[in-house]
């Protein structure tokens, strides 16, 4: 890996989704067809968040946004950064500098959510029920939007984690999903035009126990509509909830699906080419990945050789063909040590881990995102790295 580079007052970046992995499939390879970006990895600050990507300052070049401080105890360093990519993967902090997002912040989810055709970026708070939006002025610059911050549930117990943009109503329009961990339940902030948000009919609706830390945001029944797959860490189970197409989500048929204990993140993905979405879903404290397999009306069923074991702990997830024999593959990342893990899909949903290809990253990598950041037509990796307070771009060869 290069020297670390350090950013003269940058302490936070949060992002904006171009080709976000977690969500949607990306073009990679294995670790043998990486290289650090030029200068990777990027010094952040304590405790970056996941990243999110999104051409910030209107050059048509993928930028990263970020939380840095989101582990700290004190207010100090609780800010959003946007990092500025010069077309060959180079980034720099924006001339905003560190943007104040408030107490705890945690999650970002990024879209042109006011329709002017700037990014805009969305923060949720960890210990509040509040998201805070910040409208782009298309030079890299945010402003807290009017209205900001939007109460996602009005409950006594805020721990909230996952912040997803998805237009759930098909007004043309990108609105919000939050989990509500202590209150076994999901909000829809329904986007009412202008960047204003309310809750949706029926919001937040029951998910229990304890929805946690991704929420995979799909047509998972093949009616033209969002439904969501959600990991409930305290139950040990998947849930699905099918949507309607007003903002109005209910227990798919079948579901939950028991898992394994804790498990924290989930993905959708095709992951056996018959067109439909299936679900990877990770655990907490645990090397284990298991597969559910979609029987296209929202119906799940695990794949042969679920779950897939790893050494490491495993946490987030994209997926794509990476090692080039047209079937999905999935990386992982390990909350521990300083690489990543390949699992090789054989294209009918069972994996097995690829030995030696381990993707170098700093410590504790938490979070990824794939897309292309130097215009090469091949999609890159972004890692956010909670242990040593930096980012690591990664380059297809």
């Amino acid at each position: 890996m290069s020297p670390r580079c350090l950013i003269p007052g940058l302490v936070a970046p949060a992002a904006l989704l171009l080709a976000l992995c977690e969500d949607h499939p990306c073009d990679a390879a294995p670790s043998s067809g990486f290289v650090a970006g030029p200068n990777s990895p990027i010094a952040v600050g304590r405790g970056p968040g996941a990243p999110a990507v999104s051409d910030f300052n209107g050059d048509a070049k993928p930028d990263i946004a970020l939380l840095s401080g989101s582990r700290s105890e004190t207010r100090a360093g609780h800010n959003l950064l946007i990092l500025l990519n010069d077309g060959a993967a180079r980034f720099s902090a924006s001339p905003a500098g560190r943007i104040d997002v408030g107490e705890s912040p945690s999650e970002v989810a990024t879209a042109d959510f006011s329709g002017d055709g700037n990014s805009d970026i969305a923060v949720m708070s960890h210990d509040s029920y509040l998201v805070h939006l910040f409208l782009g002025d298309g030079k890299g610059g945010m402003n807290r939007a009017p209205g900001s911050p939007f109460p996602a549930h009005n409950g006594a117990r805020p721990h909230t984690h996952a912040l997803v943009a998805a237009d759930v109503n098909a007004d043309g329009r990108t609105d919000l999903l939050t989990t509500n961990a202590a209150d076994d339940a999901i909000s829809i902030l329904l986007n009412n035009g202008g960047a204003r948000f309310t809750a949706a009919p029926g919001s937040p609706f029951p998910a229990p126990r304890h929805p946690y830390s991704s929420l995979a945001v799909r047509d998972l029944n093949g009616d033209g509509h969002i439904d969501v797959a959600a990991p409930l860490l305290e139950s040990g189970e998947i849930g699905v909830y099918l949507g309607d197409g007003t903002g109005r989500f209910s227990p798919a048929p079948g579901a939950p699906y028991r898992v394994a204990a804790r498990p924290g993140f989930v993905h959708a993905d095709d992951l056996n080419g018959d067109g439909r979405p299936d679900l990877l879903a990770t655990h907490d404290d645990v090397g284990m990945v298991d597969v559910l397999l979609n029987d296209g009306g929202g119906r799940f069923r695990f794949a042969p050789g679920s779950p897939v074991r790893t050494g490491p702990m495993v946490w987030g997830i994209i997926t794509d063909d990476f090692d080039g024999d047209g079937d999905r593959d999935a990386i992982l990342n390990t909350n521990r040590g300083r690489s990543l893990v390949l699992i090789l899909g054989d294209g009918r949903g069972g994996f097995t881990e690829s030995d030696g290809a381990a993707l170098e990253t700093g410590d504790a990598a938490s979070r990824l995102v794939c897309v292309d950041l130097n215009g090469d037509g091949r999609k890159d990796i972004v890692a956010t790295n909670e242990g040593s307070g930096d980012v690591t771009v990664l380059l297809r060869r």
